[in-house]
């Protein structure tokens, strides 16, 4: 099966991550017509479309693949409002759309959203960067 490789460079600090010290919990949700892998570190998860996968951050490189051409995204700081907090970690709700762009969720939402007039943070949504080391 051909997947393109999406590499989410994550340059997250956990002390930068919302300030707090414990490594947050990322849910990726698929929005895509096509399944999608993640590979935290040694480790693949599967989402088929309208799927969702979640997983502790623990600072591991971050792949999320859907067809078969590489692409790169970078990951930068978010505000408050898009991290839901809870038990002591954060909760950060992405969603993988058919064009590849990446939104993140504000707390209080649950995908999927319409990502057509959804609210972005500034540099978001992720698009595909051919270097791959820039955030859209």
């Amino acid at each position: 099966m051909n997947r393109r490789l999406v590499a989410l460079v994550v340059v997250l600090a956990s002390a930068v991550v919302w300030g707090c010290s414990v490594k947050p919990w990322i849910h990726v949700f698929n929005n895509s017509r096509d399944p999608i892998v993640i590979r935290v570190g040694e480790v693949k998860y599967v989402a088929d479309p309208s799927e969702a996968i979640s997983f502790l951050y623990e600072n591991d490189d971050l792949t999320v693949e859907v067809g078969k051409v590489g692409v790169a995204y970078r990951i930068a700081g978010l505000p408050p409002d898009y991290i839901r907090t809870g038990w002591f970690r954060g909760h950060i709700t992405f969603q993988v759309e058919p064009d590849r762009r990446v939104f993140v969720l504000k707390a209080h939402d649950r995908p999927p959203v319409d990502a057509g007039s959804y609210a972005q943070p500034e540099g978001y949504p992720l698009t595909a960067s051919p270097s791959g080391t820039g955030a859209g």
